[in-house]
């Protein structure tokens, strides 16, 4: 089974701004950069277009720092 990877605030960002940068289109983000997929990279715009922020913490509640820290 493959794993999800988690993407960073900062990396969500980049892909976000870019995303918006290339007239929404999610195949030239992911190209440019090599992530996120297209799924990802829409559902973070539309938390972004929802919010007008992305959010810190990842789904566990931890930041990536604080994985990292752990791990």
């Amino acid at each position: 089974m493959k794993q999800k990877r988690m993407y960073s605030y900062k990396e969500r960002k980049n892909a976000v701004e870019l995303y918006i940068k290339f007239d929404k289109s999610a195949s030239a983000v992911v190209r440019e950069l090599g992530y996120p997929d297209v799924k990802m990279l829409k559902v973070c715009y539309r938390e972004y277009l929802e919010s007008g922020a992305l959010h810190k913490k990842n789904r566990f509640g931890y930041t990536s720092e604080q994985r990292a820290t752990a791990v």
